[in-house]
């Protein structure tokens, strides 16, 4: 817990987007280590598969933020998410949540269901990324030198050889913008298409090892990279608080 007055938190996945909104950001409110703090939201149980939680716990200790993993239940997920912001606010004085999400104009982003609900609690919704169009938003990554690898893809888009490689315009292009199966692709991935997780940003590196190499797992319609981090471990670091 902290004893400052205003601490922003950051939404996190440890994907492009989550990177992208925090060198944005800091662009323009810039803030000390120590007011700022990465939230990522978690299942009960089990792994957060296209998110690997090891790796996202690195990339906080690199960058000097403190990181929380905050349980939220699939079948409350509403009272949770509303709880766990409430006990942001008066446990760590968190007045600003920062959001990887995309969102076409402001009206759309104050429509949002999590705007709305931070409203009530009296904290601000921003997103770095309003208003940027998906050619934009991937380009941003070799301006902050980031490298994001594809670490999940829904499994009407899957192609052997995709999980692992990194995300760029010639890739996305030569590989998805026309699909076989004729399912319209969100290029950005804002409706699950595919997620990323950042294994490097400027001259720090989150991972050494090649994620090409790691096997696929295939669950709930979703093809991911087996990261498996030791959950007996992982336990103790996941918050629950109802």
């Amino acid at each position: 817990m902290r004893s400052h007055n205003s601490t922003t938190c950051y939404a996190w996945s440890g994907g492009k987007d989550s990177f992208l909104a925090f060198c944005l950001e800091q662009q323009v409110h810039a803030a000390p280590r120590d007011q700022v703090l990465f939230v990522t939201f978690v299942p009960q149980e089990g792994l957060f598969r296209c998110h690997p939680l090891g790796l996202l716990e690195t990339q906080g200790s690199i960058l000097g933020v403190q990181h929380l993993f905050i349980a939220i239940d699939s079948h409350r997920w509403a009272d949770d998410y509303r709880r766990a912001f409430a006990y942001l606010r008066d446990a760590y004085g968190v007045k600003t949540v920062v959001t990887g999400d995309i969102f076409a104009t402001e009206s759309d982003m104050n429509e949002y269901w999590l705007a709305r609900m931070l409203s009530t609690l009296s904290i601000q919704l921003r997103a770095p990324l309003l208003g940027l169009y998906w050619a934009e938003i991937i380009s941003l990554l070799s301006t902050f030198r980031i490298t994001a690898v594809v670490s999940g893809m829904a499994a009407p888009f899957y192609q052997r050889g995709v999980l692992g490689r990194k995300l760029t315009l010639d890739f996305l292009n030569g590989s998805f913008r026309y699909n076989e199966s004729r399912i319209e692709f969100d290029m950005c991935g804002e409706q699950g298409e595919y997620h990323t997780t950042v294994t490097a940003m400027g001259d720090e590196t989150f991972c050494l090892q090649d994620l090409g190499n790691f096997a696929h797992q295939f669950i709930d319609s979703v093809w991911s990279l087996d990261l498996a981090p030791n959950l007996q471990t992982f336990e103790a670091k996941r918050i629950r608080l109802g």
